[in-house]
């Protein structure tokens, strides 16, 4: 039936051509589709208490990415300036009216919210913490304004006095952050003067950065597709044996993207790799056609000497084609299902890669069995010079002339497994037991900042602003009250207050944040600023009397980061100055234990932000992933029973890929390089490329065996031919993932 197939694709090759050609332009029409979204919602468990918990922040109190800007005097002394608070009165303004921005979040020292409150006795007076920032008096006044209302000490100001404040949540848009904070950008850029410096940072800040540098893929595919031609020509030493690899694989990413752009699903800083991998692995499988393509002209000319060149070409293609397609549709398979596999992951991003690397890699399989031996059909047949006789055949000089590097290793490397195969295996199991003690030190760690070099300017302005300020990373404690008013209950506000103060205590807590203070505020403005009324009020009617007197100067909106309308939720925010994923779920956990048994009766809490929601996600790779590893594992061990009819072959199968994901812990594990969502997929790449290098190798031992009996005859013949093949294809997915350290530095 193969060579049925085969031949009615030599004979058909036109329509065949103009058929790929007609579905590639289709799918090449789609990627005007594409964009580059980070949404974090997409890459979170949704059932985690961490992300249940912003999602409550987010809709009761709308804070979930922030931005924190800095603003400060260009030759770092006091931000107390006119000219410094006119650059942030004018960012207070200007920031309002970008889309994305959550203008009623705006906080600053002119901001409408941020007011300062005092009173008497009898009356309480709300205003705005700075009229004039041109005006040196009303700047100078606003030192001892903050002073009076310790809220706002090293939020709106730091603690050195160098660095004023403008923060904000935004939204993310369809296109992604970078959407909202390309906009934030141009007005911060357009604040800067020669006296005034501003910097940023922020979650959203990192993640509209990631969007900007998976862009990079642009210009990144582009040098790996050299680097792969270049090896392709090093192993072939012919412009066909470059050529033809990266016209199949190219196709094939064309195809794969086309098909996201057609789906409408954007990609991101993790499945942005997708087309240099399908690149590498389809190129790799349109290696090992070629390869055999040019051993079976060889083998046909030899034999068939006075045979029209054209008609060896067209033979030569039928027999390559019968040999490998099995193989190939084998090893194709294998990988497709083991990247869709990756569907049973929690985290959609990585979902979205799965899916989209299977479908990428049968499109490459569809092409490569079509495509490549219709188009090889069409162009010239080898000349007689550039023929390559089977090396068990080659002439004394031939052999000196042609004996390269990849005929070298191959000979060594057979030479060591038959002569030597007992240092071999106890080898592999050395580093095998040396991996898994290595691997036991894989930390789990999702912070964003870690995707970034230190010496990039967007990590130097973070630590800046994590040094001066409170934090630019937020966590939110959430009460959550059983009725209306119940967070005007003292008992209440004496809870939040003493959550606040062990928060307070804890490492890389820079600020807690909350109605608490406010409410303190307003007593002790009311006793003439005597700082023993700097707490609770004793009774709910007092809270409500205080609330009420402040409506009658502020704005309704003032409170609506701290509490709800209804005074049913509060919100305790907690700005922190490290956003690692262990820290988080330590803090957490912390949190979680002293708060919960101290809760009044029938008020609830949820914890969430931005920091909690990278625990949740790392809490999620390492179940995922030892669930996945194990489900690809049992695919490739499932095919190999199958198609080989034999346990022992699906053994053979898994062994090397096991050793393999060993391996690449244990490397992890001795470096340092920490399981986050990016690296998270890699033991599926492993894995899913792995299998077709086993596959071939067992396909083509399987077929020397039927010539000869004698196994290291048959092995010496593998590696000489689908053997240097893999060489090829390794070196090759090496050189061209390589291109990716790149990427984010």
């Amino acid at each position: 039936m193969i060579r049925t197939i085969a031949n009615t694709i030599v004979r058909r090759r036109f329509w065949l051509v103009l058929v790929i050609g007609l579905l590639t332009v289709f799918f090449a029409s789609q990627l005007r589709h594409l964009n580059i979204v980070i949404d974090p919602s997409a890459m979170l468990p949704k059932l985690h208490p961490n992300v249940i918990g912003t999602t409550a922040a987010e809709t009761l109190f709308g804070s979930k990415y922030v931005v924190v800007v800095g603003v400060g005097a260009a030759d770092g002394g006091s931000a107390y300036r006119p000219e410094v608070m006119r650059v942030v009165a004018d960012l207070t303004r200007e920031l309002a009216k970008v889309p994305g921005v959550k203008a009623h979040t705006l906080l600053s020292v002119t901001a409408d919210r941020a007011r300062a409150i005092s009173g008497t006795a009898t009356d309480m007076t709300v205003e705005p913490l700075l009229r004039n920032p041109g005006d040196r008096g009303d700047v100078a006044n606003l030192a001892r304004t903050l002073e009076q209302n310790p809220i706002y000490q090293n939020t709106l100001m730091s603690a050195d006095k160098t660095l004023a404040t403008v923060s904000f949540s935004v939204e993310i848009g369809p296109k992604g952050f970078r959407q909202v904070m390309d906009k934030v950008q141009v007005v911060l850029d357009q604040a800067k003067t020669p006296r005034v410096t501003v910097i940023s940072s922020g979650t959203a800040v990192f993640f509209a950065n990631v969007e900007r540098f998976s862009a990079r893929m642009a210009y990144l595919f582009p040098i790996a597709l050299i680097l792969i031609g270049l090896v392709h020509f090093e192993a072939f030493r012919t412009r066909q044996g470059m050529i033809l690899p990266l016209v199949t694989a190219l196709l094939a990413v064309i195809w794969s993207l086309g098909i996201m752009g057609a789906a409408r699903v954007s990609m991101d800083a993790f499945n942005a790799t997708t087309p240099i991998l399908i690149l590498a692995v389809a190129a790799g499988h349109a290696v090992q056609i070629l390869k055999r393509y040019y051993e079976e002209y060889a083998r046909l000319s030899a034999l068939n000497p006075r045979d029209p060149l054209s008609a060896l070409n067209d033979r030569a293609v039928v027999e390559s084609l019968v040999k490998v397609a099995p193989v190939m549709l084998t090893a194709g398979l294998v990988a497709a299902l083991g990247f869709f596999s990756l569907i049973t992951f929690e985290i959609a991003t990585i979902r979205t890669f799965g899916i989209f690397t299977g479908l990428g890699i049968l499109s490459a399989l569809l092409i490569e069995l079509t495509f490549i031996p219709a188009l090889r059909s069409y162009l010239p047949a080898p000349q007689p010079q550039l023929k390559v006789l089977p090396e068990v055949a080659r002439a004394e000089n031939r052999e000196n002339r042609e004996y390269r590097v990849w005929d070298r290793l191959a000979g060594r490397l057979t030479a060591l497994v038959t002569q030597r195969y007992k240092l071999v295996i106890s080898s592999f199991a050395v580093l095998a037991c040396v991996a898994v003690l290595a691997a036991s030190n894989v930390s789990r760690e999702n912070s964003t900042k870690s995707y970034f070099g230190e010496g990039l300017q967007l990590r130097q302005e973070d630590r800046v602003l994590n040094q001066k300020l409170a934090g630019t990373n937020t966590l939110y404690v959430v009460f959550q009250g059983s009725h209306a008013d119940h967070m005007k209950d003292p008992t209440v506000l004496r809870a939040i207050e003493d959550t606040q103060a062990f928060i307070a205590t804890l490492p890389d807590v820079g600020k807690t944040i909350s109605m608490v203070d406010l409410i303190k505020q307003m007593n002790k403005s009311m006793n003439a600023g005597n700082e023993a009324f700097y707490a609770i009020p004793a009774s709910q009617g007092l809270v409500s009397q205080f609330l009420l007197l402040y409506s009658m100067s502020g704005q309704p909106t003032d409170f609506d980061a701290y509490i709800d309308y209804q005074y049913q939720n509060a919100n305790l925010l907690v700005w922190m100055k490290n956003d690692s994923s262990k820290y988080a779920e330590t803090m957490v956990d912390t949190i979680r234990a002293y708060v919960e048994p101290r809760l009044p009766k029938g008020v609830t809490m949820q914890i969430g932000g931005s920091v909690p929601q990278t625990s949740a996600l790392s809490e999620s790779l390492v179940k995922g992933k030892m669930q996945n590893i194990a489900q690809m594992m049992g695919f490739v061990f499932v095919a190999g029973v199958l198609v080989f009819r034999s346990l022992l072959a699906g053994v053979y199968l898994v062994l090397p890929l096991m050793f393999t994901v060993l391996v690449n812990f244990g490397v992890m594990g001795l470096t340092g390089i920490p399981l986050n969502t990016p690296n998270s997929v890699s033991s599926a790449m492993a894995i899913g490329i792995g299998a077709d290098y086993a596959i071939y190798l067992l396909y083509r031992i399987r077929e020397e065996l039927g010539k000869t009996q004698n196994v290291d005859t048959a092995l010496a013949a593998t590696m000489k031919t689908a053997g240097k093949a893999v060489f090829f294809v390794a070196s090759a997915i090496s050189v061209g993932y390589a291109v990716l350290m790149l990427s984010f530095n």
